[in-house]
């Protein structure tokens, strides 16, 4: 009996599975994004306006990057609530290696230390351009 009833829930959770794949699947739009490097990149996003108690009205952005939606999701946020979701993945797509750099720059260059509030951030700073320069 216990064995009837596994199979039971299985084919249910499987139908339920895959009822709500394809509503998914009608909630993201197919979109050409053209990205920071003048790559055209197709995208599916689905967008709602939500608020969020400490920050108020956002706009989420759910972008998949392949049609089966199986892909790992991005999460966008954006106080921009006029935006659609093809110029927030554009822009995103313009940030996103800015963000890279100043986590290099931080970590392994020592932009963080070279404040000048002192004495040996200045002398830290001066190293630096010597070194760009």
């Amino acid at each position: 009996m216990a064995q009837v009833y596994q199979r039971f829930e299985d084919l249910h959770y499987q139908k339920r599975r895959a009822t709500t794949e394809q509503r998914a699947s009608r909630k993201f739009l197919p979109y050409q994004v053209e990205c920071r490097n003048g790559v055209v990149r197709p995208i599916w996003t689905f967008t709602k306006t939500v608020r969020l108690e400490k920050y108020g009205r956002e706009r989420l952005v759910i972008v998949h990057e392949t049609a089966d939606l199986r892909d790992a999701p991005r999460f966008l946020l954006t106080y921009a609530l006029h935006w659609d979701s093809s110029r927030v993945f554009a822009t995103w797509s313009y940030r996103w290696p800015i963000e890279t750099f100043h986590k290099f720059a931080k970590q392994l260059v020592g932009f963080d230390v070279a404040q000048l509030r002192n004495e040996e951030g200045g002398s830290a700073i001066a190293l630096l351009i010597f070194l760009c320069s």
